[in-house]
């Protein structure tokens, strides 16, 4: 079994590659320009503001464009010819103080 540690993965998401990803995926120019906007003022602490890399943990689009982003990867591995098995692991559950936080900040 092939075992990948994703640890800093949002701190390492570059912009212009999942720009790539999504403008084949997405015909509404206004969307895209959404998208573009709201990379260009994602903060990551962790990384420098004049590198176009990361995305916030918690943003309501960081899930979502982090499965865009490892979509590629997902669907080579699910093609191996090697007989490696891919086990995917569902999101972790939403905890109570997680879920609070989010109703405060307007999610479900």
């Amino acid at each position: 079994a092939l075992r990948l540690d994703v640890r800093k993965y949002f701190d390492h998401l570059d912009h212009g590659i999942l720009q790539s990803l999504l403008a084949p995926r997405i015909d509404d120019p206004g969307i895209l320009w959404l998208t573009e906007t709201i990379l260009a003022h994602a903060r990551v602490p962790s990384v420098p503001s004049s590198e176009r890399r990361g995305i916030p943990i918690g943003n309501l689009t960081s899930q979502f464009w982090a499965n865009v982003y490892l979509d590629p990867l997902d669907k080579m591995l699910s093609m191996s010819s090697s007989g490696a098995r891919v086990q995917k692991h569902p999101a972790k559950p939403v905890s109570g103080r997680r879920r609070s936080r989010m109703r405060r900040f307007g999610g479900r």
